[in-house]
């Protein structure tokens, strides 16, 4: 099966970051109120870390593979599911986050040169779920049936995250 293309999904073009999420149900009873709404979301989403909060910035469908396989690189298995709260970067702007890049700590290089810390109090952070709250921003779900080809992608070029690899030879990864 392959993965349909992300920004097909999310219905609109562009860069986005991605914020791993702790689980798929964080985006709160829409039921709530939107002001109380928006600082649970903050708090499931962001505030449960110290911060600065990772994120890692996809351009394409290929960014959002390597970068979801890379992530899953330090767990369990390498086609575990993964929830992700995408953002517009002018949305980061627009809230009052600061964010700069810096290395990731996973295997893939790849994946490490996409990472991103924003750095946002929690006034900032509310803003901002409370504007995706009212983007209807949906979470992007991708699920263990999805990654197949993306691993497969990653054994050929030798991807650090995969067992025994000597080496990564993707375009755009350090060979390091």
């Amino acid at each position: 099966m392959t993965p349909p293309p992300v920004w097909a999904v999310l219905g609109f073009d562009g860069p986005v970051y991605l914020r791993k999420l702790p689980r798929k149900n964080v985006l709160g009873d829409p039921t709530t109120p939107l002001d109380p709404r928006a600082a649970e979301v903050a708090a499931a989403v962001f505030l449960y870390d110290p911060g600065p909060f990772s994120l890692f910035l996809v351009a394409s469908d290929d960014d959002l593979g390597r970068v979801a396989v890379g992530y899953n690189g330090g767990r369990a298995s390498l086609t575990a599911d993964l929830d992700w709260l995408p953002i517009r970067p002018a949305e980061l702007v627009a809230a009052g986050g600061t964010v700069r890049q810096t290395v990731g700590d996973t295997r893939c290089h790849y994946t490490n040169a996409r990472h991103y810390d924003l750095t946002a109090g929690s006034f900032e952070l509310e803003r901002l779920c409370r504007h995706l709250l009212e983007a209807n921003r949906a979470v992007l779900s991708m699920r263990k049936n999805q990654f197949r080809p993306w691993v497969e992608r990653a054994t050929a070029d030798g991807c650090r995250v995969v067992p025994a690899s000597a080496g990564c030879r993707a375009a755009g990864c350090d060979p390091v």
